[in-house]
């Protein structure tokens, strides 16, 4: 049942944004929003740079559709910590895919898209997703755990410091959607290992979704991910 679900979160994502992406194109060419051309972009031509509304709908879509299929003997539902950490981070990436949103069609200052990120990274954390140590490798399953305050700074650190590490990947055709593909791929084989099958699920969501993409960013790309699919 689980390995159904698994597949079903996969093909949801990956159909979803094979489907989307397309009328998201012909959307971004009728309102002309489009990236510039400059100096520092790689593509010759102007691209439409929305496509990450189509990431977003195929990864979320799928996880909601996995979640309501799935019985409550399927171990990554039923449980309260779970399902709020779940709501966690579908909330947290939904403010973050609005602010990249909003950066792609009006613009942001860094300033502000920096304390933007900064408080959806301290909201996400109000929802259990924090860095609270770490396992000592040379002893296995005995960890080191941080007091509140350094647990807190790490957790910010990271999240600040993955947000951006990945949004400057997106720099050329499919590199990004890719990466997200390829990463993705094993982060869910380290998972089903380890048994952590909501891990798996999210992941696995992702993948779908990052490979329904990846038929119109190939070079030469036909849509890119803008800041909302990067963030």
């Amino acid at each position: 049942m689980t390995a159904t679900i698994l597949g079903a979160a996969f093909l949801i994502a990956l159909l979803t944004a094979l489907g989307v992406t397309p009328l998201l194109r012909r959307l971004a060419l009728h309102i002309d929003l489009v990236d510039v051309v400059d100096e520092r972009r790689m593509h010759e031509q102007p691209k439409p740079r929305i496509g990450g509304i189509a990431i977003y709908c195929g990864f979320a879509f799928a996880l909601f559709v996995a979640i309501g299929i799935a019985p409550k003997s399927v171990s990554f539902v039923g449980h309260v910590d779970i399902v709020r950490n779940l709501i966690g981070l579908l909330f947290g990436g939904t403010l973050i895919f609005g602010i990249g949103l909003w950066d792609d069609i009006m613009g942001m200052r860094p300033r502000n898209k920096f304390l933007a990120q900064v408080i959806v990274a301290l909201i996400s954390m109000l929802y259990g997703f924090t860095i609270n140590g770490v396992e000592n490798p040379f002893s296995r399953g005995d960890y080191f755990n941080f007091p509140p305050a350094i647990a807190i700074l790490l957790t910010l650190i990271w999240y600040l410091g993955m947000m951006n590490a990945i949004n400057f990947i997106d720099g050329l055709d499919g590199l990004l959607a890719g990466y997200t593909a390829i990463s993705g791929a094993w982060l869910f084989a380290i998972a089903l290992g380890h048994g952590h099958l909501l891990v798996a699920l999210i992941v696995i969501a992702l993948v779908g979704a990052a490979i329904g993409f990846l038929p119109y960013n190939y070079n030469p790309a036909k849509i890119i991910l803008g800041d909302c699919g990067a963030l």
